[in-house]
Parts: structure tokens; C-alpha cells; sequence
């Protein structure tokens, strides 16, 4: 028996869930159907998991995209949701159908929680970054 590193099983966890996503794209389902139940138990720990792994996947895309309309400076903010959305409509769909649940409570807590310390944490960063040693030795 061999043992997978992290990011080889977040790999495989993270594939899973889009093979997920593509069936029940393909299928026209949002709630999962009992054919995946055994293997979402298996590589996911139940549902919950795959929603957790589902929900971290809709953040990371809204974060990359709020990130590349920063960089760009174009595009509205205001509108990540929807761009979002309107990339992956049945990431959206499935994670809607399935709102209540404790995992997306608890993944949007945490989104919340990371979103309200990020603009305090940049407030309070000093203005001139950290010098190394070397550039002290000099002075």
C-alpha cells in the first residue's frame, strides 16, 4: 500500500469533485444522486465534505477573479459574483441547491471571517517592508 503526499490527495479530492460537478452538469441534477454516494463517502467523508471541497473551489475562483480585475484595473468588483457565476453555473447551481448545510455554513463563515481581517491586517502593515540584515550591517 502506498501512501499519497498532500497535495497528491488534494489532487485527487479536487478531481473527484469536478467529475461530480461534470455529471450532474451532464444529467441536469444539482442535488447528488446515490450513485456517488460510496466514493464521496470514501475520498470526501460524506456530502458535507464535497460541498466543503466544492465551496472552496467557488472562493478560490472569486478571489482569482477580484484578483485579476485588480490587476487589470478594469472590470466592476461589484460583479465577481455573477462573472463567476456565469463561468461556472453549475458549481453555482449545486452549491445553491444544497445551501443550509453545515459545511457551506461553515465555509462562508470562514470566507467572512478571512474577508474582515485582510483589509485590518493591510491597514496596519508597516510602510517601509522588512530590510534584510546584510543591508543593516552598513548603517
Amino acid at each position: 500500500m502506498s501512501i499519497l503526499s498532500r497535495p497528491a490527495l488534494a489532487r485527487r479530492r479536487r478531481d473527484l469533485a469536478r467529475i461530480v460537478l461534470r455529471d450532474l452538469a451532464e444529467t441536469g441534477e444539482v442535488t447528488v444522486p446515490a450513485r456517488w454516494e460510496e466514493e464521496i463517502r470514501r475520498e470526501f467523508g460524506g456530502l458535507d465534505g464535497l460541498l466543503d471541497e466544492l465551496s472552496r473551489q467557488w472562493w478560490t475562483a472569486c478571489a482569482a477573479h477580484l484578483d485579476a480585475l485588480a490587476e487589470l484595473g478594469q472590470g466592476d468588483p461589484c460583479r465577481v459574483w455573477d462573472d463567476v457565476a456565469a463561468q461556472s453555473p453549475w458549481l453555482r447551481a449545486v452549491l445553491d441547491a444544497h445551501a443550509g448545510r453545515p459545511a457551506l455554513t461553515e465555509a462562508e463563515w470562514r470566507h467572512r471571517e478571512a474577508l474582515s481581517r485582510t483589509p485590518r491586517r493591510a491597514a496596519r502593515r508597516p510602510e517601509r517592508p522588512f530590510t534584510c540584515r546584510m543591508e543593516n550591517i552598513h548603517r
